[in-house]
């Protein structure tokens, strides 16, 4: 059985709650004739493992678990609370054994999604280091203000980086329960749930639904050549040879999509490869600068402190004494 934690905090929408949990209801509804069992299971939960108040101060009793006594789960939801919601949670919400919790979750390659506020929970787990994200627009300005060093992007649809997807409207949580489908079930599944509840319409691919794929596909060859590059030897011209275009055109799609230029986001894939190289391995800071495309280890501390605002040295010892 598939686990899906749902996770909500003071000032959440009921409605994204239920509606994710009658979803997954008609989810096992749907395939019980073939599998003879339910595939999935909603788990209400919150940080302190104690009902929580939604955003119209009307308590939920069903939420009665605690996120870091949650041994397994397949996937993550982070509900967060509408920007007119007095107690919007922003900073300074998580405490370590939450933090270690969702940073484990994003190790293992769980799900995780994350609707309006709920994505200040995943950066304050430091774990959106590299990602692709969309944040509220009511929230972007407080979100810079916290955490300088990461880039959400303008997007009105859901964006999906890895293991994560971001969206900033409550109506997003359709996208994210399909993104929990595709990841968790087997794609002959997946596909008979989705027809059966019209979400896919084979038949019927909208203009809109096109460009997204371009878009997608765009952003996977990008950082699959980036990625793949020895040592992450590569520069803005190198690019724009792999994907057979001009750097003019690579500039503008970059723009236009991220909000970045191929060398901004080429430094940032090489600050975090750099920081997993930190954390997960004992190699020195100059062979770890030459691993990630530096030409000398002191253009590369130059580099990390801009980003991260501390040394890598430092860096590695407070991400390993978090782990420990």
């Amino acid at each position: 059985m598939k686990t899906i934690v749902v996770v909500a905090h003071e000032g959440f929408q009921p409605s994204v709650l239920f509606s994710i949990r009658e979803f997954f209801h008609v989810a096992n509804k749907t395939l019980l004739k073939k599998h003879e069992k339910k595939l999935f299971k909603v788990i209400a939960a919150s940080l302190s493992g104690e009902p929580v108040h939604d955003h119209l101060h009307c308590i939920e009793e069903s939420i009665s678990y605690k996120i870091s006594n949650i041994k397994k789960c397949d996937a993550v939801i982070f509900l967060g609370t509408i920007p007119s919601y007095e107690k919007a949670l922003t900073k300074n919400i998580l405490k370590e054994s939450d933090k270690k919790w969702i940073q484990e979750q994003a190790s293992k390659g769980v799900l995780i999604g994350s609707i309006l506020s709920g994505i200040f929970l995943l950066a304050e787990a430091g774990v959106l280091d590299g990602q692709i994200f969309t944040i509220c627009p009511s929230y972007k300005e407080e979100f810079i203000k916290n955490y300088p060093h990461l880039k959400p992007i303008d997007s009105e649809f859901p964006i999906r980086s890895n293991n994560f997807i971001s969206c900033y409207t409550i109506a997003c949580w359709l996208d994210i329960a399909v993104e929990v489908v595709k990841a968790t079930l087997d794609k002959e599944d997946a596909n008979i749930l989705l027809k059966d509840l019209y979400i896919l319409n084979e038949n019927k691919k909208t203009t809109e639904e096109q460009n997204t794929r371009k878009k997608d596909k765009f952003l996977a060859d990008l950082y699959k050549a980036i990625e793949t590059a020895d040592n992450l030897d590569i520069n803005s011209k190198k690019l724009a040879n792999i994907l057979a275009m001009s750097e003019r055109t690579l500039t503008r799609k970059t723009q236009l999509y991220i909000q970045r230029t191929p060398k901004q986001l080429i430094d940032e894939v090489r600050i975090k490869n750099s920081c997993q190289l930190l954390i997960q391995t004992d190699k020195n800071i100059k062979e770890i600068a030459y691993l990630t495309g530096y030409t000398s280890d002191s253009a590369f501390r130059r580099s990390f402190i801009k980003a991260r605002g501390m040394s890598p040295k430092k860096y590695r010892s407070e991400k390993k004494t978090l782990i420990s």
